[in-house]
């Protein structure tokens, strides 16, 4: 027959419960001997990690500022150089503009020929027209040589064309004077 050993057969291992991490290192750290120490070794051993997280966490703003600047920085060079760039077409932009602008002031209102023909029409037989000239900004100047400018400012307040012309001047020469106006622009 057959023969029985002593020894039962072994029975099968119960699978052990998960512990949390707290139990596995006090359970090292009695198996150890040194408890206190080894759990403090096994928890806060490695202060690197920490260190770097906080080292992280810090840089993050810094190079975001560092990161706009840099950009700011670029696109302030950037619109310089598209201002030196630019300069001479805004220069020309410019000058028409004052060209259009002084044109516009000159056409506005009556021209030099439409101010000499109503002239003719009011001044007395004796007046003579000296100079007629038109300014950037549209007014006309005139200079007219009469032996009595009194008669020469009474003949032009009759005329409708004239209410805004104003005298600006006046001196005498050999027995006539000369009546300088101003016509400005409307």
């Amino acid at each position: 027959m057959d023969e029985m050993p002593d020894t039962p057969p072994p029975e099968p291992e119960a699978p052990q419960p998960s512990r949390s991490l707290a139990d596995r290192l006090a359970q090292r750290a009695r198996n150890r001997g040194d408890g206190v120490a080894v759990a403090r070794r096994a928890v806060g051993a490695d202060w690197r990690i920490p260190a770097i997280v906080a080292a992280l966490i810090w840089l993050g703003p810094l190079t975001t500022m560092l990161g706009a600047r840099l950009l700011a920085d670029g696109v302030r060079r950037e619109a310089q150089g598209l201002r030196v760039q630019l300069a001479p077409r805004i220069a020309a932009e410019r000058g028409a503009e004052t060209a259009r602008s002084q044109l516009a002031d000159a056409l506005r209102g009556p021209g030099p020929s439409a101010t000499l023909e109503a002239l003719a029409r009011v001044l007395p037989a004796e007046a003579t027209v000296a100079r007629v000239a038109r300014e950037p900004g549209g007014a006309i100047e005139l200079e007219i040589a009469a032996p009595d400018p009194d008669m020469l400012r009474a003949a032009l307040r009759r005329a409708p064309e004239f209410v805004r012309l104003r005298a600006v001047g006046q001196q005498g020469s050999d027995g006539t004077m000369l009546s300088k106006f101003r016509v400005e622009p409307q």
